[in-house]
């Protein structure tokens, strides 16, 4: 029986503050592809874009 393929997910969440935009994005996995509470975090980053 064929092994089932692992699937990534990517999460992009955008704030803005005082004229500015925080982007925080997020990298995940699922360690049991039909159970959505076996989520797993990979990587995290934040990043600010500042309007010049």
């Amino acid at each position: 029986m064929p092994q089932p393929r692992k699937s990534y997910g990517c999460y992009l969440l955008r704030h803005r503050i005082d004229g500015s935009s925080v982007l925080r994005i997020f990298n995940y996995t699922f360690s049991n592809p039909q159970d959505m509470t076996s989520i797993q975090l990979l990587k995290n980053a934040e990043y600010t874009l500042i309007q010049e």
